[in-house]
């Protein structure tokens, strides 16, 4: 039977969060929604607490399967959605009572296939530390999702709903773990009609609980900043601000691809090796000695530059202690 929403939870490991994660959600407004939970090998009492509410709240349905990552639970769940919506929430994250139907009101209002939601960032052990607020920045779409994109309301995965039938059987990279949920909203924004905002905040973000997937040393994080550029070129491929949005893209993943070789302990030859190959880099237009030295490959001078920027950083260290 289907329902309004289709809510996805991929859980790992998730025991100290994951109750007030589901009594968030038990507390909606609208009636209509089944919670998907997918226990992605779980070697805590996370599973066992996910099955415990199901047994009482027929709403909420437990997958469990080997440990395969976040992708592949999201994708389990997307195979079993049902609702004509589907959203996804993070197990250590929780949302406000009228999550859904803010969401609701908004796809009937808007006849969006995507709408994007405001939400509260807060530490974890519960301090409040900012809210992020969308709103209509342009009513061109790409000029939208461009804005969106600079504000930081963009590619996380749960600061989004769509229409399932805009999903359709799109789903996300199970071969990638970093920048997978921003690769699959380019994929799927590319066959939505339109997309709007619910102005405030309904999520509530945990920071700093997610585990260490950000703070890894990624040896490939060129190569992954790079799907998402070319997931971008894919979104933007008939639009007439292609250029624009894309050389702003080209610029910002460059930018941080070079301050993430400064900063990292990675193999610096490989990292290079494969930054020379990227689209991003060879159509990024920042006029720079590094980039300079970077596209004619100098790696020598790339070097040399890396070292001056961690000497600085030793330096001020020092002085400060």
């Amino acid at each position: 039977m289907e329902v309004d929403f289709s809510v996805i939870i991929p859980v790992f490991n998730s025991e100290k969060t994951i109750m007030k994660c589901m009594e968030s959600l038990q507390q909606q407004t609208v009636a209509s929604f089944e919670i998907l939970i997918i226990d992605d090998g779980s070697s805590d009492k996370s599973g066992m607490l996910c099955d415990k509410i199901a047994e009482t709240d027929h709403r909420f349905k437990v997958i469990h399967q080997k440990n395969a990552g976040v992708s592949s639970a999201r994708n389990t769940a997307l195979s079993m959605a049902k609702g004509h919506f589907v959203t996804f929430v993070d197990s250590d994250d929780t949302v406000e009572y009228n999550y859904l139907e803010c969401l609701k009101k908004e796809f009937k209002a808007s006849g969006a296939d995507a709408v994007f939601m405001g939400y509260k960032t807060y530490s974890s052990t519960g301090e409040k530390l900012e809210e992020n607020i969308p709103r209509i920045y342009s009513n061109i779409f790409e000029i939208q999702i461009s804005k969106l994109s600079e504000k930081h309301q963009f590619g996380y995965t749960w600061v989004k709903a769509f229409r399932r039938c805009a999903i359709g059987d799109q789903r996300f990279r199970e071969n990638i773990s970093l920048f997978e949920d921003e690769i699959f909203t380019c994929e799927v924004l590319a066959k939505c009609r339109g997309i709007s905002v619910v102005g405030f905040p309904i999520y509530h973000y945990t920071y700093g609980s997610k585990g260490t997937l950000m703070g890894e040393v990624h040896q490939d994080y060129c190569e992954l900043q790079d799907q998402v550029y070319l997931a971008w070129k894919g979104l933007l491929s008939n639009s007439e601000y292609s250029s624009e949005i894309l050389e702003k893209k080209a610029n910002e993943l460059a930018d941080t691809c070079q301050y993430y070789l400064y900063e990292k302990n990675i193999n610096v030859d490989l990292f290079l090796e494969a930054a020379s190959k990227c689209t991003f880099i060879a159509e990024c237009t920042l006029d720079t000695s590094f980039f300079k030295a970077l596209k004619k490959g100098k790696w020598g001078a790339v070097k040399y530059m890396r070292y001056l920027y961690l000497a600085k950083i030793k330096v001020a260290e020092l002085l400060h202690r």
